[in-house]
């Protein structure tokens, strides 16, 4: 995989992480709002979805340069067997 994607992964990492601590900081002052507890779940439910789908991301990111690099592995003992 390409360090863009990598990146990507981490800023979704980053924003979700960063984005759990501050709801959790500013709880007090959702809470006292107009339909607050329903603001503070949906806002931890966006945060949860966030998480998923960055880990998600994450394994198939693993996974395909792991699949990459057994593919660059078999081709070079395809091509040295050739030569041989």
């Amino acid at each position: 995989m390409s360090n863009i994607v990598w990146m990507s992964i981490g800023l979704i990492w980053l924003v979700s992480a960063i984005s759990l601590f501050e709801i959790w900081r500013s709880r007090q002052t959702i809470l006292a709002g107009t339909n607050g507890r329903a603001q503070f779940q949906v806002r931890i439910a966006l945060n949860i979805v966030l998480m998923i789908a960055a880990a998600f991301l994450t394994a198939y990111a693993l996974g395909a340069s792991s699949g990459k690099a057994r593919a660059l592995a078999e081709n070079r003992a395809d091509a040295a067997m050739r030569i041989n």
